[in-house]
């Protein structure tokens, strides 16, 4: 371990409890992706859709 970090105390309870839930939710999301993805699917249908009838990435600038 570096020598500089020595002195940081471990990690509490308290911080356990924040980071468990979004270590679990990030692995899960990394594995299975598809609930946030079927989630956020119209919205993206409806951005592409949009960008594309303005002719494309080129369109926007």
């Amino acid at each position: 371990m570096n020598e500089k970090y020595k002195e940081l105390p471990e990690i509490n309870r308290m911080e356990l409890f924040t980071v468990i839930p979004l270590a679990v939710i990030t692995l899960f999301f990394g594995v299975y992706p598809r609930p946030f993805l079927d989630l956020i699917s119209s919205t993206m249908n409806v951005i592409i859709d949009t960008v594309a009838n303005m002719g494309g990435i080129a369109g926007l600038y």
